[in-house]
């Protein structure tokens, strides 16, 4: 009898975790922007060689970044950090992602790729350095992003503090 229910438990277990794995793994592929076109109008053009430096900000983050596209791959670095909007106000932020979106000539996007990515911690200036195969058709870039700002309470449990969510989406 033990063996039989021994068994019963570790098939239930099995499928328990196999459906929490297809779940997740849907969402995760409803997630991204693959193959959606991009709504931004503010596109980097992307050029051969380089580098080629540039700045992208809107009213929540500043990009500086400099690239160099050659056929041995894509180097791309830079500085991101927020405006004094968000800077001047919170002090924190939490679950910040910034991605670089590589749009074909129709805008539509081909690839993302996390340049900058952190859990919770104090406002600052992050760098980021990354390299890689770019898209044979890439021929525009934009930036998605999204996060929390916060400031000081206790935040998220009705305490005294501020936070505020902050996006964009390519």
């Amino acid at each position: 009898m033990k063996t039989t229910v021994y068994g019963r438990i570790r098939k239930g277990s099995l499928a328990a975790i196999l459906s929490v794995a297809v779940v997740f793994g849907c969402q995760g592929k409803q997630l991204t922007y693959a193959g959606a076109t991009a709504t931004q109008k503010d596109n980097v053009a992307i050029e051969q060689g380089g580098p080629h430096e540039g700045r992208w900000e809107d009213s929540n983050i500043i990009v500086n970044y400099s690239y160099t596209n050659q056929a041995d791959g894509f180097e791309f670095t830079g500085t991101i950090e927020l405006t004094s909007r968000l800077h001047m106000t919170f002090r924190t932020v939490r679950g910040f992602s910034v991605h670089a979106n590589f749009l074909d000539e129709e805008k539509k996007i081909l690839t993302s790729t996390a340049i900058v990515s952190t859990g919770n911690q104090a406002i600052r200036v992050w760098r980021f350095a990354r390299n890689f195969d770019l898209p044979r058709d890439a021929r525009w870039i934009n930036f998605s992003y999204s996060g929390r700002a916060m400031e000081g309470g206790t935040l998220g449990r009705g305490g005294d503090g501020a936070d505020m969510f902050f996006w964009r989406v390519p």
